[in-house]
């Protein structure tokens, strides 16, 4: 199910699961991420890709406000994410379980 039914990907569901090092080690991958480097990639690939992965980063925000109990934030988070790319097989299985 999506956001509308039951979920798979919540809050309530994350709170619940045991302490694991996702909340931790998430954050310190992302932080030391850089550039990757492209060769003879134009100014318009290089921008889709750069949107690509703050999608990416966003879905995976949303699952750090899902483990820390944030509704809010997590579906705001989340919502927005489906919205710029609801078809990406990765975050229907994620968020829905199939």
């Amino acid at each position: 199910m999506g956001l509308n039914g039951e979920k798979v990907f919540s809050p309530e569901k994350m709170s619940k699961l045991p302490n694991t090092q996702f909340q931790r080690v998430l954050p310190e991958l992302v932080a030391l991420r850089t550039e990757p480097p492209l060769q003879h990639a134009d100014e318009g690939f290089q921008a889709e890709m750069a949107a690509e992965r703050e999608r990416l980063l966003g879905f995976y925000e949303a699952g750090l406000y899902a483990y820390n109990g944030q509704r809010e934030r997590w579906a705001s988070t989340l919502r927005r994410v489906l919205a710029e790319d609801g078809n990406n097989p990765y975050y229907r299985w994620i968020v829905e379980g199939n």
